[in-house]
C-alpha cells in the first residue's frame, strides 16, 4: 500500500522534516521513496508499507528518549538485534512501573499546606503532561510488539473538504462542520494522544490541500472552534485535587468514601475521553510516582514528607488496590 507523507506524519505523529531526514541520511538514504511526478503542484513522497514500519520503529525509539545518532545506529542492525533492544526497553519500562507502586502506610495527615487553585493548575499540568507522555511511550512499545499489522489508512481528506464546501454557506461554530472536523481529530486521536500534537497534524493537512486559500482559512476557524471546546485536562483534574486538599485539611483518611470518591473520578474522566482500564491503571501509576517525587513535595508541602503530596498519592494507590 502507498502512503503520502502526509499521512505518514497523521499515522506515525512524526514530523515531515523528522521523516524527511531520516530517509535522506544513512542507512535508509537507500530507500528514499520515489517521487510522485504526476500532480503539477508540489512533488510528493510516496511510502510503502515497509517504509511505514521503519518510521513506527523510529517513533519508538524517540519516545524511549534516544537521540538521533542513536536511533541510526539502531537502525542499522539486523532485525533481530533490533528486537532485543526494544525488549530491553519494556522490561525498564515495566520495572518502573512497578517501582511507582509506593507508600504502603495510612495515617492521617497532619499539617497541609494551603494551596492555590492556580499553583495546583501549573502541577498538575505539568503532571498531565508527563502522564501522557510516558503511556505514549507504553503504546508505541504496545504497536511494536503487534508488529505494526495495524496500518489502516488514516484518510481524514474526505471530512475536510466537506466542510471546505460550506465555505460561505454557513457558520464554521455550525454543528455540521463541528461534527466533521471532529470526525478529523477522532481519526488523528488514533495516533496523536495529546491535543496540541493532534492540532498540528490537523492544520498540516489543511495546508497541505488542494483548494483555494478562503477555504483553507475557513477550515482552521472551523479547527480553532473545535479545539478551544476540548476540555482542558489540567484544569478538570485540578479541580478533583483540590476537592482531595480540603479532605486532607479536615482530618479525613485517605480510605474515606470522600476522598475515594474524588479518586473515581479521575478514573472516569480517562475513561470518557477513551482511555482503556489497562491504561488508565498505568496513567494513576503515573499520577502515584509523580506526587511523591521530591521535586512536587517542594512545591506543594515545602519538602514535607507527609504532606498533601504524599496524601494524595495514597489516596490514589489505595484506589488502584481496592479495585
Amino acid at each position: 500500500m502507498a502512503y503520502t507523507l502526509r499521512q505518514a506524519v497523521i499515522k506515525t505523529g512524526l514530523t515531515k522534516s523528522t521523516i524527511q531526514r531520516y530517509f535522506q541520511d544513512p542507512p535508509l538514504n537507500s530507500r528514499q521513496p520515489e517521487v510522485n511526478k504526476e500532480k503539477d503542484r508540489n512533488t510528493e513522497w510516496t511510502l510503502t508499507d515497509d517504509d511505514m514500519e521503519i518510521l513506527w520503529q523510529i517513533k519508538i525509539y524517540q519516545s524511549l528518549g534516544l537521540r538521533r545518532p542513536d536511533v541510526i545506529k539502531i537502525l542499522s542492525k539486523s532485525t533481530m538485534e533490533r528486537q532485543k533492544e526494544l525488549d530491553k526497553a519494556i522490561s525498564s519500562l515495566e520495572q518502573k512501573i512497578e517501582e511507582a507502586k509506593v507508600y504502603s502506610t495510612t495515617k492521617l495527615i497532619g499539617n497541609v499546606k494551603a494551596i492555590s487553585s492556580n499553583e495546583m493548575t501549573d502541577v498538575m499540568a505539568e503532571i498531565v503532561k508527563t502522564v501522557k507522555s510516558e503511556y505514549h511511550r507504553i503504546e508505541d512499545l504496545n504497536i511494536y510488539k503487534n508488529q505494526f499489522t495495524d496500518l489502516d489508512d488514516i484518510n481524514s481528506d474526505k471530512y475536510l473538504l466537506s466542510i471546505a464546501s460550506l465555505y460561505g454557506k454557513i457558520d464554521a461554530i455550525d454543528n455540521e462542520c463541528q461534527s466533521l472536523i471532529k470526525k478529523v481529530d477522532d481519526l488523528v486521536y488514533k495516533v496523536c494522544k495529546e491535543k496540541v500534537t493532534r492540532l498540528d497534524s490537523i492544520k498540516e493537512g489543511i495546508m497541505d490541500l488542494d483548494i483555494p486559500y478562503e477555504n483553507k482559512e475557513y477550515l482552521l476557524e472551523v479547527t480553532r472552534i473545535y479545539f478551544n471546546g476540548i476540555k482542558d485536562d489540567s484544569n478538570e483534574l485540578s479541580k478533583i485535587t483540590l476537592n482531595i486538599l480540603g479532605f486532607a485539611k479536615n482530618g479525613l483518611k485517605t480510605t474515606s468514601y470522600e476522598v475515594q470518591n474524588e479518586v473515581s473520578k479521575i478514573w472516569k474522566y480517562y475513561d470518557e475521553i477513551g482511555y482503556n482500564h489497562i491504561g488508565i491503571s498505568f496513567l494513576l501509576q503515573v499520577f502515584i510516582k509523580f506526587f511523591s517525587s521530591d521535586e512536587i513535595k517542594r512545591k506543594l508541602d515545602d519538602g514535607n514528607d507527609k504532606g498533601f503530596a504524599w496524601f494524595m498519592a495514597r489516596s490514589i494507590e489505595i484506589y488502584l488496590l481496592e479495585r
